[in-house]
């Protein structure tokens, strides 16, 4: 798993650094993108845009990146450590998003997700 801290004042990463990063994904990595910015964004506004968001957007445009979804009662991660039910970080009102999982499909193995140990390839 790579953790990964996004600041709105770190130069974009090169294309061939995003490259790699989406080769990690495909081939089961985990990639969480912290956008420390919880305490900026109102929740339920869909149409704030912190600087964090914005420096994420612009990273996400340039790799591979499947629908997201907050995270559903039934993902692998409410099973982990303390049977979690929400996840928090230092601010209670963020929302945690992973990879949204189609309905299953035995013949899909499109994404790590679906056919692997249902671990999503990238958290936000």
């Amino acid at each position: 798993m790579i953790y990964w801290p996004i600041s709105a004042s770190a130069p974009k990463p090169s294309r061939v650094a995003l490259e790699r990063i989406d080769t990690y994904m495909k081939r089961g990595g985990t990639v969480l993108f912290d956008t420390r910015d919880a305490i900026d964004a109102t929740p339920g506004l869909t149409d704030v845009q912190t600087p964090g968001m914005q420096a994420l957007r612009s990273i996400l445009s340039s790799l591979d990146i499947p629908e997201l979804e907050p995270v559903p009662r039934d993902h692998v991660l409410t099973k982990t450590f303390f049977l979690l039910r929400d996840f928090p970080g230092r601010f209670t009102t963020g929302r945690l998003w992973v990879e949204a999982l189609p309905a299953e499909d035995k013949d899909d193995t499109e994404r790590p997700a679906r056919a692997g140990d249902g671990v999503s390839s990238i958290l936000i």
